[in-house]
């Protein structure tokens, strides 16, 4: 793969594909559904991909940033579905707030920042409702994972679900989806799903949140084994 030069492409790299960040299994079957919700530059679908996966949905809402990962997989378009939108917990138009930190290529954020860019929207659901069930789900999507979570109603179809959880101090703009951690690991709890790695690190560089860890949890139901 390929980087850009003074990002953390390569860091998140090394993190995700060669350190197996998200747990993934050692082998995916050619019918398992792998949802990526925060492509970047390709890193987490190329660790799939590697492990035999054949069908992968993935999002990512910059431009540039697709436009990178599209050509660091561009051997593997019969597998990947690309779509240029943000994951958000309805269908809309919102506003994607830009990082103003050019290293954290994968800072950006529809829940507070810099610049502003006007950018489409799909729900979870609207692409888990699709499916009979998900093998594995990947989210990052800096910080908007808490109203995703909590208004989706599909997340018992997920098996593997691996979360990036950006903790925010500041008071972000969500009006009344202003969610917490607890709230989360209440509702995926009672799903049923059983945690099975935690792992939370203060960011060394200036990010936009306060703490950022990674969260995996599979689903006990029956249903979705």
């Amino acid at each position: 793969m390929k980087f850009r030069k003074n990002t953390l492409d390569e860091r998140i790299y090394r993190s995700v594909v060669e350190g197996n960040e998200y747990c993934l299994p050692d082998r995916f079957e050619e019918t398992d559904v792998v949802i990526d919700c925060g492509l970047h530059i390709g890193c987490f679908s190329y660790a799939c991909i590697r492990r035999g996966a054949k069908k992968i949905i993935a999002f990512e809402p910059m431009v540039e940033t697709i436009y990178f990962a599209k050509r660091n997989l561009r051997k593997y378009y019969k597998i990947i579905q690309f779509n240029t939108k943000a994951i958000w917990y309805k269908n809309c138009n919102i506003t994607l707030f830009i990082d103003q930190c050019l290293t954290n290529s994968a800072g950006n954020t529809v829940i507070y920042g810099g610049g502003q860019r006007d950018i489409e929207a799909v729900s979870l659901d609207s692409v888990l409702e699709r499916f009979e069930k998900i093998k594995f789900l990947k989210m990052d999507i800096e910080g908007a994972e808490f109203p995703v979570l909590m208004r989706s109603e599909l997340l018992s179809k997920i098996q593997t679900l691996a979360v990036e959880f950006h903790i925010i101090d500041n008071k972000r703009n969500l009006a009344d989806l202003d969610f917490s951690k607890e709230d989360v690991d209440k509702k995926l709890k009672n799903i049923g799903f059983k945690e099975k790695k935690k792992e939370y690190k203060n960011p060394e560089l200036i990010f936009f949140s306060e703490l950022v860890g990674v969260e995996i949890y599979e689903n006990t139901l029956p249903s979705v084994s």
